[in-house]
């Protein structure tokens, strides 16, 4: 564990490195809510444990959770209040607030975070030399059931970005175990390794039907894998739309997509780009026969 000295050196060049990719994260947010002017009044960084974390998850905050990919168990989480995110949302949509809050406000408050947390993370990777991503944001009100709840193991990184909309002032609040950012900055300064080594996840590589397996380590590797679910999902086009076009949505409303009346449709396989397919109908039920495939060896490789 670092020393004190270590530490607070450690903390100022985090905050260094990430002055730039949060001032890039808030002109994503900028604009995604028509270019409306955010102003970053201070950017603070700070460390804690997990124990003092869990004080701070009470009754009636918004919790937005994420896993930061290529790093095994790494959480990353925003934390807010209702009435400060029923403030940053009645500005940003010009709409009055009101005392409930549903679940269209957390899905809004949930592509805010993944929208600043993704640029945050892209533009902080090039710094480091490191590629980084992280999934969709999980967020919820925090029930009495979930109050001292913490998804961190060890010692945290909370960066806390203080920012003004119009008349309205509120803090991002984006944590991280601290050794992620640390060992990042020291792998890419050529420091030794310490507490992780980030690498991306492999599993071995399917190989045709026609081959034989001869390795019995393949085999045995092949086994352990082959009954795990994987998500399939189809996708017959998409399309952009603005937050205030989506809340005109009501019955009736067509939604234009991307792709011309027999175009092939996308077969999406655990979040990858498996292959292409035309539709076709079995008895009474949609189905999909492949027609290209498009990437395998990105679904499944091997080292």
């Amino acid at each position: 564990m670092m020393n004190s000295k270590s530490d607070q050196e450690m903390i100022k060049k985090i905050k260094d490195l990430i002055q730039i990719p949060v001032k890039e994260a808030i002109k994503e947010v900028s604009k995604t809510f028509g270019n409306k002017e955010f102003l970053i009044q201070s950017i603070d960084v700070s460390t804690c444990y997990p124990s003092e974390f869990a004080l701070k998850i009470t009754e009636g905050n918004i919790l937005a959770v994420s896993d930061l990919k290529y790093v095994v168990g790494s959480k990353i989480t925003i934390l807010s209040s209702i009435k400060e995110v029923k403030a940053i949302l009645s500005t940003l949509l010009e709409t009055e607030s009101n005392t409930k809050f549903d679940e269209y406000e957390l899905s809004i408050f949930s592509e805010l975070a993944n929208r600043f947390t993704g640029t945050l993370l892209t533009r902080f990777g090039k710094s480091v030399k490191t590629s980084l991503e992280c999934t969709p944001f999980d967020t919820l009100v925090v029930t009495k059931d979930r109050v001292g709840f913490t998804p961190f193991e060890s010692r945290i990184l909370l960066l806390t970005v203080k920012v003004q909309l119009e008349e309205t002032t509120f803090d991002i609040r984006f944590n991280i175990e601290q050794n992620v950012f640390t060992t990042l900055i020291e792998n890419a300064s050529g420091s030794k390794e310490e507490d992780i080594k980030l690498k991306e996840v492999r599993l071995p590589k399917f190989v045709d039907n026609n081959d034989k397996l001869h390795d019995n380590s393949n085999m045995n590797n092949l086994d352990l894998i082959l009954n795990v679910p994987l998500k399939v999902s189809i996708v017959i086009g998409q399309a952009k739309k603005k937050v205030k076009e989506i809340m005109s949505i009501t019955s009736g409303y067509v939604i234009e997509l991307d792709k011309q009346i027999g175009a092939p449709v996308d077969i999406i396989v655990n979040d990858q780009h498996l292959a292409k397919g035309e539709v076709v109908v079995i008895d009474e039920n949609f189905a999909i026969r492949i027609t290209e495939i498009v990437n395998v060896t990105n679904l499944i490789t091997k080292d």
